[in-house]
């Protein structure tokens, strides 16, 4: 007995020590290890963190200010400076700080300081010659920029601003005339210092510095704003003497810093003008994470000395028996004596269920008189079966992998298993898509058939005997694409368990040659009617034409006679006074016979004019698009045909042409028909007569394309359909006859005359279409709008 106390006291003692070593100096190492590692670490982020901010902001810094040089350059040498039209100067620089936005203001003053032109016009006639700035400016080479270093403005509410001065020269481009000045706000650049104070830790500092040490900007605006000086301390004098690099040093408070300077290197004209920024972080925050994981492990280890003290002592009290007595029975049965043993252990823990266990386990033995041979042949059989399994796992994979459709399993909820191909049409990684649950499946597929799809899961869900077990849904894949793909479901069982396996077949091609086929068909149907129309177009403009040249031949005979008549009814009434002449006074109609004859000459002109354009319009062509067209005229007759359309939806209609536009080569009919469709979508978008409708023409040199733009202050297209509007058959008027071909034919003759048709538009604000074409080289128009 005392021989049996001594070796579970020895045990127990051993226990204690093994514990002890294998728990607590594993996490002593560790937690040296990941104290010294994480210091490290954090010191060399933290300084690659800083300098990185302060080089990215530096450069962004650069970048913003850099191309003001050449918009500057470019705005001093525009023609209207170089003239003596102060009104032409001031709409100038009025539409440059429009078009440019980054202006605060923009100035023009003549070679004896006065302000000629100003953005900001309380200014105008004010004196600059006094100015230091105003004098190296007219002593600038040519195509200089003479900067002017951040101030306040006092016309800018004090806000910083940077300025460049340029001069202008005369038309020979050899003498100065006078001084363009630009103004552009600091905000932005303020704002990117800030940014530097939110992505550091607290306590950080980050500011922006003149070549003088005064404080541009920072993190407190009520202090960036005020000029401070920190010339005095050796880590600003490092940055103004353009060295970039890290310090670490106690700052006026004492507190160890680690600080990250960069002097701005310029890009292009810009220098960097001494500007330097300088972002820096207490060592306390730095280091934050290190000395909490010392702390931390310090407190851990203890709490765990203690712990494995008393849980050693605790469970080596009653496992020794127990083990023993299973072990030797053990032992017994795999000697063939399957005797039952009962083993007693009272505590209900894991030796006390391998206890239960082990003593259920003889019970059955002796019970069923099963012999070591038929355990030997169940383990045989067994391991067949597991083959077998696997096997038909291996073939199950091997034909999944080469298969061509997508294929995937989905058990409780989760999805297990996933081929190659389903990845490929869906853009996801396998280990990706191993890691949804059935939600992340369903956020896949598109907006509009999610509803479908979580139906049929529930229906599934709840036994549903009828549900549908294929059906075709649209997919969103990971780059943004939209495919339609055919889902077929069934339950399998899968590692022993029900599960279902979806195979899908993606279709997508074969549903836009579909849509294809479709809008092919509607165009020949739109066609057919547009030929018969223009038959029944050509017939009756025939009949009005007759008529209408009549009245055309006649005025003119009348014009005549009234002309060989007044002569006579004038003498008559100088002898006899007024008489009635059709109901009117003579005196009156000697004024208005000739009103009313021209009224009924022009009128028939406009009739024989819009009788023209439908014939052109209504006239069967192949379709070439190799004709040079001029678009004022494609565009003046579609407005010509659309006039009724347009007096009925709008009072105030604007229309404006470029002169002198270039050709393009194309087709007439077919661009006069897009125009007329944009036009006619423009008025019914108007809420009211009250809004107004704008056509305009240009020609964008640069580009040398012709842009048309039509825009309205209509009811505007919502964000989501935007997008959508020119797919084929889509439109947000199907209740009123819409069939959503309009704007998808369109697009589609645009294309073919290798242009483009943008869409913008905000609800409740109106649309603007814009239509872009390519002129063609070394050529201009032949014939002009009257």
């Amino acid at each position: 007995m005392e021989k049996h106390i001594g070796i579970k006291f020895g045990i127990g003692k051993k226990q204690l020590i093994y514990f002890l070593v294998l728990s607590l100096v594993p996490l002593l190492i560790g937690g040296i290890i990941s104290f010294t590692i994480t210091k490290n670490q954090l010191e060399e982020s933290t300084k690659v963190h800083l300098s990185d901010l302060a080089r990215d902001c530096g450069r962004k810094i650069s970048y913003y200010i850099s191309p003001h040089y050449q918009s500057t350059k470019l705005l001093s040498q525009a023609d209207v400076f170089k003239g003596s039209d102060t009104y032409a100067k001031q709409k100038y620089i009025e539409d440059a700080i429009e078009a440019y936005p980054f202006y605060d203001a923009i100035t023009v003053i003549d070679l004896d300081g006065t302000i000629t032109a100003c953005t900001r016009k309380e200014l105008i006639g004010d004196s600059r010659a006094d100015r230091t700035w105003f004098q190296e400016t007219v002593q600038c080479k040519q195509g200089c920029i003479a900067p002017l270093d951040a101030y306040r403005a006092e016309t800018s509410g004090w806000k910083m601003v940077i300025g460049f001065n340029s001069p202008i020269r005369d038309e020979s481009n050899r003498e100065v005339i006078g001084v363009l000045t630009t103004r552009i706000s600091m905000d932005h650049i303020i704002e990117r210092v800030q940014t530097l104070y939110e992505r550091t830790v607290s306590g950080n500092h980050a500011y922006l510095l003149n070549k003088r040490g005064e404080i541009l900007a920072g993190p407190d605006e009520n202090e960036f704003l005020a000029a401070h000086r920190l010339i005095e301390f050796p880590v600003v004098r490092d940055l103004l003497a353009g060295k970039t690099g890290i310090t670490e040093y106690k700052d006026d408070r004492g507190e160890d810093v680690i600080s990250a300077r960069y002097a701005l290197k310029g890009d292009g004209d810009f220098d960097g003008w001494g500007w330097g920024i300088i972002v820096t972080v207490p060592v306390s925050e730095a280091f934050k994470a290190a000395f909490i994981i010392r702390n931390t492990m310090i407190v851990l280890v203890l709490v765990i000395a203690f712990l494995v003290t008393v849980f050693a002592a605790f469970i080596s009290k009653g496992f020794s028996r127990p083990i023993k007595e299973v072990s030797e029975s053990a032992l017994r049965i795999s000697n063939g004596d399957l005797k039952p043993i009962k083993i007693k252990y009272s505590l209900k823990d894991e030796i006390g269920d391998l206890v239960v266990s082990f003593n259920k386990m003889t019970e059955d033995l002796h019970a069923t008189t099963v012999s070591r041979d038929s355990l030997a042949k169940e383990i045989i059989e067994r391991k067949r079966a597991e083959a077998a399994l696997r096997e038909s796992e291996e073939k199950f994979r091997i034909l999944s992998e080469q298969s061509l459709l997508g294929i995937i399993i989905i058990q409780d909820g989760l999805i297990k298993y996933a081929n190659e191909a389903f990845s490929k049409i869906v853009e996801y990684s396998i280990e990706e898509i191993l890691d949804w649950k059935l939600d992340d499946f369903i956020k896949a597929v598109h907006p509009d058939d999610q509803s479908l799809v979580m139906e049929h899961a529930q229906n599934k869900q709840e036994g549903d005997e009828f549900v549908v077990n294929h059906y075709p849904i649209r997919m969103v894949t990971k780059s943004g694409a939209v495919k339609w793909i055919e889902t077929y479901t069934k339950t399998i069982m899968y590692n022993n368990r029900k599960a279902d396996m979806t195979t899908i077949i993606d279709f997508t091609e074969k549903k836009k040659s579909e849509e294809k086929s479709k809008l092919q068909q509607q165009q020949l149907i739109q066609s057919e009617r547009l030929a018969s129309l223009g038959v029944l177009v050509a017939g009756v403009a025939h009949e009005i034409n007759n008529p209408n040249h009549t009245i055309m031949s006649n005025t003119n005979r009348v014009r005549e006679a009234w002309k060989s008549i007044a002569p006579i009814l004038r003498d008559y009434y100088e002898e006899n006074g007024d008489f009635i002449i059709g109901g009117f006074n003579y005196t009156e109609m000697r004024e208005e016979m000739p009103i009313y004859l021209e009224g009924i000459s022009d009128g028939s002109k406009r009739i024989d004019s819009i009788v023209n354009n439908l014939k052109n319009y209504a006239r069967q062509e192949d379709y070439d698009i190799t004709k040079d067209i001029n678009m004022n005229l494609v565009v003046n007759s579609a407005i010509t045909l659309s006039s009724n359309y347009i007096r009925k939806a709008a009072k105030n209609f604007n229309v404006e042409f470029e002169k002198n536009i270039p050709q393009i080569k194309g087709n007439f009919q077919r661009l006069e028909q897009v125009i007329i469709n944009l036009i006619q979508n423009s008025c019914q978008a108007l809420s009211n007569r009250e809004k107004a409708l704008f056509v305009k023409t240009s020609y964008n040199k640069f580009k040398q394309r012709i842009e048309v733009n039509i825009r309205d202050e209509g009811v505007g297209i919502s964000p989501e359909n935007v997008s959508r509007v020119k797919d084929p058959f889509f439109t947000t008027k199907r209740n009123s006859g819409g069939t959503g071909l309009g704007l998808s034919i369109s697009s589609t003759i645009i294309e073919d005359h290798h242009g483009t048709l943008n869409i913008k538009s905000k609800p409740g604000k109106g649309t603007t279409v814009t239509i872009t074409l390519p002129v063609i080289e070394d050529n201009t128009i032949t014939e002009e709008l009257e």
